[in-house]
């Protein structure tokens, strides 16, 4: 089960745009219920694994909202100096 645990620790970490949709998060959040059930030891780990995730998701979201504002104002003073 640490082995497993492990990968899903690097896949969150090395690929968090996988997880920006909320069936994905839910299936994740299946799958640590499942882990914290049948090892209740691994409960911290799936915790902080979880809340990682979820920090990073967290940033890139609001990264991208803001790239997005300033592509907008850009094209927007781009526009109107033409």
């Amino acid at each position: 089960m640490n082995n497993f645990l492990y990968v899903l620790s690097q896949w969150t970490r090395t690929f968090p745009y996988d997880f920006r949709n909320t069936e994905m998060i839910s299936q994740l959040e299946e799958i640590f219920k499942k882990i914290d059930f049948y090892e209740p030891t691994l409960k911290s780990n799936t915790y902080h694994i979880n809340k990682k995730l979820r920090s990073k998701v967290n940033k890139t979201h609001k990264n991208c909202k803001t790239n997005l504002f300033f592509r907008f104002i850009y094209s927007a003073t781009s526009i109107t100096r033409l």
